[in-house]
């Protein structure tokens, strides 16, 4: 009897010992499941905050500045196949470029650009109320123009104070515009410091060149000369308040495609009939060859002398 219940007793104490283990191994294996949760969870949390720190501020290196493009754009002259700019001496930039083919050619003072040499002149860009003075006694200057564009109400565009020769030549594919601004000249025998047209000249002028060249005179004529007027080639258009074109002793056109609008005065006009120490009559108009269309108040060629038409290779309309 005692036999039996001792095997009892044992069985119950086993059975209770298994219970008490199983227990203990469940709320182990919970405490080792939230231990590696809350150890994921804070490696997680460390990692994220270590990637964090490990990405170092990106500072520019001392003195490095902003690499956007800042290059001054400023038309300094005229630039060779490379596309660079190529420094000529001397210079005026700014508002005008012109570049001449000597030293102390030119210089800017006030208002004027003064040329005092003869050579050439290569002029470029925009301006207002602005000359080109030219002041060099018995030199032949040629100013080429390569897209020019200048406004004044001052006086002439372009003046001649000196020279032995001035030749205007429009660059092949160039568009030139000058425009003399001041208002109308109200009375005839008016005078005027700077010149009583948009260009004004006291010596021979010749036009030239395979470009354009616009000419707009609202104080009085558009081209004036004290001499002779030549024109070649040139693609020539001439807007005045009273005549196109005036060259007291002569005014010549060998070829080129001509148009004149003189709203009071006269197409083409020469003034002198005197004859020159070398004999040679002043006063002729002369047209070799192009085309001259004309519309005028006055009359379309007004020549003091005489006109010379060449009719084989010229071609003359007018609107009268």
């Amino acid at each position: 009897m005692t036999s039996k219940r001792s095997i009892s007793f044992l069985l119950i104490t086993v059975l209770v010992v298994l219970l008490a283990v199983g227990c203990s191994s469940d709320k182990a294996a919970e405490t080792k499941e939230e231990t590696t949760k809350d150890s994921v969870t804070s490696e997680d949390k460390g990692n994220s905050e270590t990637s964090k720190q490990d990405i170092p501020e990106v500072k520019e290196p001392a003195g490095t500045t902003d690499t956007t493009d800042t290059t001054d754009t400023t038309d300094t002259g005229i630039s060779d196949n490379s596309g660079t700019e190529t420094a000529v001496q001397p210079e005026i930039t700014g508002e005008l470029s012109i570049k001449a083919d000597s030293e102390g050619a030119v210089k800017e003072d006030g208002y004027k650009y003064i040329i005092s040499k003869g050579g050439e002149y290569r002029i470029r860009g925009n301006c207002g109320n602005r000359m080109i003075y030219i002041d060099a006694k018995g030199e032949e200057l040629e100013l080429h123009l390569e897209g020019v564009t200048m406004t004044s109400q001052i006086g002439a565009l372009i003046y001649v104070e000196n020279a032995e020769e001035v030749t205007i030549s429009a660059s092949d594919g160039t568009t030139n515009e000058l425009s003399d601004l001041r208002p109308a000249r109200a009375d005839k025998n008016e005078e005027t410091e700077y010149g009583n047209a948009a260009i004004y000249s006291k010596d021979d002028l010749k036009f030239k060149g395979r470009g354009r060249l616009t000419v707009n005179g609202s104080y009085n004529n558009g081209i004036g000369c004290k001499n002779d007027i030549k024109i070649k080639n040139l693609t020539l258009t001439v807007n005045a308040q009273n005549n196109g074109i005036k060259g007291n002793d002569s005014v010549t056109v060998e070829s080129g495609n001509i148009s004149i609008t003189a709203k009071n005065g006269n197409g083409i006009k020469t003034e002198n009939t005197h004859v020159s120490d070398k004999g040679n009559q002043k006063g002729y108009v002369t047209i070799k060859g192009g085309v001259v269309d004309i519309n005028s108040a006055d009359d379309p060629i007004d020549a003091a002398y005489d006109l010379i038409l060449d009719s084989k290779n010229a071609k003359v309309t007018t609107n009268k």
